[in-house]
């Protein structure tokens, strides 16, 4: 919403003005100019700008915000991700033995693998099932000021949530993926002489 008001009613040191026009920004700019000066030569004109320019501006920084939380977010579901490896890779290292018996006795490799990634994804919803219930009582509790925050979601939004889960969980089976091939084509022989 707008108020436009004569300058002569509101005077101040500055001074907005607005032109529609059709075509390109340069073409118009000089036009402006010339007849600003026929008015007034010694009037300053600066900060020429498109409304679409001037809107952009107007939310550059809860746009700068809005990265930045975009790439702290994408930071940890990478340390997530590594860390989920790591512990997935040090459980399979432990249980090298056991995977050599269980392919000893006959046990495929889609069998390991299914297994590894089995556990994996129990982390993960366990994970799940903490966080999501920890994250809808702190957005409750915060909706007052979480509405101001954001524009056109709700604190509470059913298709963000589920869609974060469901990269979590992707990103699980990805990261649990390598140590859970690696421990698929462990040799028996070699597992059992490693004890």
């Amino acid at each position: 919403p707008a108020v436009y008001q004569p300058y002569t009613q509101v005077p101040t040191d500055t001074a907005n003005l607005e032109v529609r026009y059709r075509g390109d920004k340069a073409s118009i700019v000089n036009a402006v100019r010339a007849a600003m000066r026929e008015v007034d030569p010694k009037l300053p004109i600066f900060d020429l700008r498109t409304q679409n320019e001037q809107s952009d501006a107007s939310v550059a920084e809860e746009r700068r915000f809005a990265n930045l939380s975009s790439g702290v977010g994408l930071l940890t579901l990478l340390l997530a991700a590594v860390g989920l490896y790591g512990i997935m890779s040090y459980s399979v290292g432990r249980r090298t033995t056991e995977i050599g018996v269980r392919m000893a006795l006959g046990a495929q490799q889609h069998d390991v693998l299914s297994m590894v990634l089995r556990e994996s994804l129990i982390l993960v919803i366990a994970g799940v099932g903490i966080g999501v219930p920890v994250a809808l009582v702190t957005t409750r509790t915060l909706s007052d000021e979480l509405t101001d925050l954001l524009f056109g979601v709700k604190p509470v939004d059913a298709i963000s949530l589920a869609l974060a889960v469901l990269v979590m969980i992707v990103v699980a089976v990805f990261a649990t993926y390598l140590p859970a091939r690696r421990a698929s084509r462990i040799e028996p022989m070699a597992a059992l002489r490693s004890e």
